[in-house]
């Protein structure tokens, strides 16, 4: 038998297995610099100027303009309208108040009658607690004619940016 095969094999072992090693080096070294850059970004809390903004996209998007039959006039369905939250909150903070605000029928999307829920208060002082390295909540105490003493607590995820996880009141 003819060992001419052994010269490609450590052709092969020195020259392209380092290529490929030093090619993994590179793209851990450039996921960690990811990973670092995401975290830096997640460590950087919102300001109020964020918080503020994202709320009141929320609440614009979440009170559309009817005609007389309360009917929506930009959306046919939830879905629809739902997707148009998603630079600042997840499905899953949109979805109770969608289902709770509107119904859908075979001519269209309805806003419901009734109260609008209480609002955040731009003006007023709030506290906010960092509860992951991605994570906060915002807890703000008020008061109005309509509900009396109230509680908003929200939660915010950053994933690339900012938004809202959930809204409770108390």
């Amino acid at each position: 038998m003819s060992r001419t095969w052994i010269p490609t094999l450590l052709f092969f072992i020195f020259f392209f297995l380092p290529i490929n090693v030093f090619a993994g080096w590179q793209s851990a070294e450039n996921a960690q610099a990811t990973i670092s850059s995401r975290t830096e970004q997640a460590d950087a809390l919102p300001t109020k100027k964020e918080i503020i903004s994202q709320m009141d996209t929320f609440m614009e998007l979440l009170i559309q303009k009817t005609d007389d039959n309360g009917r929506v006039l930009q959306f046919r369905n939830k879905a629809d309208l739902q997707n148009q939250f998603s630079e600042v909150a997840t499905k899953k903070a949109v979805k109770p108040f969608l289902d709770q605000l509107y119904r859908e029928d075979m001519d269209g999307l309805y806003l419901n009658a009734m109260e609008m829920p209480p609002a955040f208060e731009n003006n007023a002082d709030y506290d906010m607690l960092k509860l992951t390295s991605n994570s906060i909540r915002v807890i703000q105490h008020n008061r109005s004619d309509f509900y009396n003493q109230y509680t908003i607590k929200i939660d915010f995820v950053h994933d690339g940016k900012w938004k809202i996880a959930a809204i409770r009141y108390e």
